[in-house]
């Protein structure tokens, strides 16, 4: 099966939190891309001996606020996950107890203990691996556009 299909398949139900992760993940890699911004403002703050007072709330209102979104994110992607684990454990147990004693025996009881195991991680592991790789994505572009707004002749 193709892994789109995969993502598709145990996805559904779960999109709109899906949705949720993916723009609270957008937000902290934006609040991320801010940061240099701010605190080369404090920086030249203090050369310039001005109050940093104003910059130095602000960007620990940044960091605090990236921190929060990621761990809401991490919440909402662990609850996700152990639906998704739980609800393919539940298919292949059911799959499992369907088939015949004969067809039971062809494998070794470890053998079907390890696959319900194993291939349910990595089923939970694809959506939150996706979701990683898109934010990865989006923190590239807006480093690569930061730099060429700050000096095109990197380019």
């Amino acid at each position: 099966m193709k892994p789109v299909c995969l993502i598709k398949k145990y996805t559904q139900g779960h999109i709109v939190a899906y949705m949720v992760a993916l723009l609270l993940g957008i937000s902290v890699q934006v609040l991320t891309l801010l940061q240099p911004k701010y605190s080369g403002e404090l920086i030249a703050g203090v050369e310039k001996h001005v109050s940093i007072t104003k910059t130095t709330l602000f960007l620990g209102m940044l960091i605090i606020i990236g921190v929060v979104l990621t761990a809401v994110q991490q919440a909402l992607l662990g609850v996700i996950g152990e639906k998704t684990v739980r609800d393919v454990r539940m298919r292949m147990t059911d799959r499992f107890f369907g088939m015949s004693l004969l067809a039971r025996e062809t494998n070794p009881p470890a053998w079907y203990s390890q696959r319900i195991t194993n291939d349910a991680e990595l089923i939970k592991s694809i959506p939150t691996e996706f979701l990683s790789l898109l934010q990865g994505v989006i923190l590239l572009l807006g480093s690569g556009l930061a730099l060429l707004k700050l000096n095109p002749i990197f380019f």
